[in-house]
């Protein structure tokens, strides 16, 4: 099967947050490029959520102190269900500022 993938989409495992409907869940990514992401999430979701996406940088699994949250606005494009209490869900990140988007590169090179 062909890869019609614009970007190379990095196995990454980073701690995440999503806000939905005023209530933030936390969540994990499972892979990230520079148009969405794959997360690990205990939340209610479905296709065609629009929502916020913080994505918290560490390195070695501790949280940098130099890095801010990157905060990213998301929609959930596919959902799929996940054995131990969660879901694993498909995000395409919409319309990002100059600047997230340089900030996610940034990310994706480290």
């Amino acid at each position: 099967m062909e890869n019609r993938r614009q970007y190379q989409r990095f196995r990454a495992a980073i701690a995440a947050e999503l806000e939905l409907d005023a209530e933030q869940y936390e969540g994990v990514t499972r892979d990230l490029s520079q148009t969405g992401a794959s997360i690990f999430v205990d939340a209610p979701v479905e296709e065609g959520t629009e929502l916020t996406l913080t994505l918290f940088p560490t390195e070695d699994g501790i949280a940098t102190p130099d890095s801010e949250p990157l905060s990213l606005p998301a929609k959930i494009v596919w959902v799929a269900e996940r054995k131990q209490n969660g879901v694993l869900a498909g995000v395409h990140f919409a319309k990002l500022s100059p600047q997230d988007n340089k900030r996610l590169a940034l990310l994706l090179a480290a």
